[in-house]
């Protein structure tokens, strides 16, 4: 009856010690006090953590020597998930062991190695209980009681009471985890409510992002996080923003199956490491950079858009802690949260691109409008002042001759810029058509050159060309090329300077007809040669410029030839260095003109407009 009360009394107290603190660990640590020496001389608690490892979170003796090499056995020889006796074998079947006696070959058979069978042979251990921390039906770890240099033994009687202790403590600590578990969950809502705020105010990536790597390293509990992302050719990955690093990064590059990194951009999945330097995978020319950051285990989940690998984030921690499949979901959804960094960072660079190219069309607009003007104005000055002078009456013959030359030559002037003007607007409204017919390219373009060399030998230009004849046959509408050989003659004739060069080369290549055009003068800016094809955009748009037109030629050169199913570009060494415009246009099958009915006309390509 005694005995009855007394150990109720101690399952009251280890009631009370069980719920006065959520820290279970140390809740643990005085629980296991409190058994020593009331029922055994050793007691330790060992519970599973998320990664499946076996830890120790309390031991006690009555002795604090005899406690500290306990400790240390435990440290040196922790047990491990896969062991064949003692605490694993319980955490695996999550049933009691009861061993009344500790024979010498049960040690033996226990121990690892000769050092942890000395070990437990000093501790003089006698008999062992080990029970299981079982709550809603998991085994949460095991309490094991010992007893050490005296004739105690355990019975069953011992067992029972042991288990009742157990329930109660494993109840202690389910609660305690489900309660740090409710505890993390509302941290996690408020650490990713905080950063989707962030990137709702901002749409800077350099803003956003390292507050989303601050975020994988607060939830995941690592001590580096870092965020890697494409380079511009999206060919490797580099680590752009990290928190918590110890080390430079920017010398690695990122590459599909290569390391640890690698498998992620291989196969778009986490993946996860107990033991970086350890790890197979690790390169051996990043085994520096683990080793100065220190870290041991890591974690690296993709970063995805649709689908579409945008970067990743890897998290690293500079202890052997690995990382659950909690910490991966979490990690996850901070992915989640980066890609939409990056897509609202995207979309802003597009928005501001945008606006951008928009204010540019309008000045463009505005500065044609300017030109269109002054090129409008300039010649039906000329011409009205010629006018007035014939009317009145002063001039002789010679200078009316040189009045009606001038009024011709500025009518035609104004003739082309209103047909330019026609032909652009027929193009975008889809009215302008190409009338297609078989035709000889080479007699076309050698008639283009013979018209403007006139011009061009009397602004002291040379004009060379090497035209292949036999078989230069196309589809083509010969009013419309001859407008685009004209244009781009005109153009090299107008920016060449006097004693320049002027190339015309005719060529087949692979079933298409070449055509070089090559000037010695003035040549093309760099940041001008992408848009030399576009609708009013000139080098120089001021009403002061040396050279007149509307920018609109070569506008419609590229529209006509691609209307022919051809294509066309332009080349420049820079400023000053001349210029090349080439157009390609496919052959006809035969080798001549077959009938010269004509073919069927079709509107000209708006897919360039």
């Amino acid at each position: 009856q005694r005995d009855a009360e007394r150990r109720a009394r101690f399952l009251a107290d280890a009631s009370r010690i069980l719920t006065s603190s959520l820290d279970y660990q140390a809740t643990l640590q005085t629980l296991a006090r409190l058994a020593v020496p009331e029922i055994a001389d050793w007691c330790g608690v060992h519970v599973v953590e998320g990664g499946g490892e076996i830890q120790c979170v309390a031991i006690a003796h009555a002795e604090p020597a005899v406690e500290a090499l306990g400790r240390d056995l435990m440290a040196r020889y922790p047990p491990r998930p896969t062991g064949k006796y003692g605490v694993p074998v319980v955490l695996r079947t999550g049933r009691s062991v009861l061993r009344p006696e500790f024979p010498d070959e049960v040690l033996a058979a226990f121990a690892r190695t000769e050092e942890e069978r000395a070990l437990l042979r000093r501790l003089a251990l006698r008999s062992v209980m080990i029970v299981p921390l079982v709550a809603r039906g998991r085994t949460l770890g095991t309490m094991t009681f010992l007893t050490a240099g005296s004739d105690r033994r355990y019975t069953e009687r011992d067992l029972r009471f042991a288990e009742d202790l157990a329930a109660r403590a494993a109840l202690a600590v389910d609660n305690v985890r489900l309660y740090a578990d409710a505890e993390a969950r509302r941290r996690e809502a408020d650490v990713v409510a905080d950063l989707a705020r962030r990137i709702n105010v901002s749409l800077d990536a350099d803003t956003v992002l390292p507050a989303v790597a601050d975020a994988a390293r607060a939830l995941t509990g690592c001590d580096v996080a870092r965020i890697a992302l494409w380079d511009a050719g999206r060919t490797e990955m580099t680590y752009r923003y990290s928190v918590g690093a110890r080390s430079d990064p920017a010398g690695l590059r990122l590459r599909a199956g290569r390391g640890l990194a690698g498998d992620v951009l291989a196969s778009g999945r986490p993946t996860r490491s107990e033991d970086m330097l350890a790890d197979p995978r690790l390169p051996e020319d990043i085994r520096p950079f683990v080793e100065a950051e220190g870290s041991v285990s890591m974690l690296v989940v993709p970063i995805t858009r649709q689908g579409r690998l945008e970067g990743l984030i890897y998290c690293g921690r500079r202890r052997r802690q690995p990382f659950t499949d909690r910490d991966e979901a979490v990690a996850l959804r901070v992915a989640e949260h980066a890609a939409v960094a990056l897509r609202n960072a995207e979309l802003f660079r597009l928005e501001q691109r945008a606006r951008a190219e928009a204010e540019a069309a309008n000045r463009g607009k505005d500065d044609f409008l300017a030109v269109l003007s002054h090129e409008l104005r300039t010649p039906l000055q000329a011409m009205l002042g010629w006018i007035r002078l014939m009317r009145a009456g002063r001039l002789d013959a010679p200078a009316v001759a040189r009045g009606l030359e001038t009024i011709e030559r500025n009518t035609r002037a104004q003739t082309k810029i209103i047909g330019d003007l026609l032909d652009v607007s027929g193009i975008l409204a889809g009215k302008l058509r190409v009338d297609v017919r078989p035709m000889d390219l080479a007699a076309a373009v050698d008639a283009a050159v013979q018209s403007a060399r006139v011009t061009a030998e009397a602004r002291g230009l040379r004009v060379v060309s090497d035209l292949e004849r036999e078989g230069m046959f196309v589809d083509g509408d010969a009013d419309r090329l001859d407008q685009v050989f004209a244009n781009l003659l005109s153009n090299a004739v107008k920016f060449t300077p006097a004693g320049g060069t002027i190339a015309v080369r005719l060529h087949r290549s692979a079933g298409e007809a070449h055509l070089t055009i090559a000037d010695t003068g003035i040549g093309i800016a760099p940041d001008m040669l992408p848009h030399v094809f576009d609708r009013f955009r000139q080098a120089d748009s001021s009403t002061t410029r040396a050279h007149g037109g509307l920018g609109l030629g070569l506008a419609l050169v590229r529209y006509l030839v691609e209307s022919h199913g051809g294509t066309v570009r332009a080349e420049s060494p820079g400023v000053g260095r001349g210029a090349t415009f080439r157009v390609m246009l496919p052959l006809r099958a035969g080798t001549g003109p077959e009938a010269t009915a004509a073919g069927p006309s079709r509107p000209a390509s708006m897919t360039t407009l």
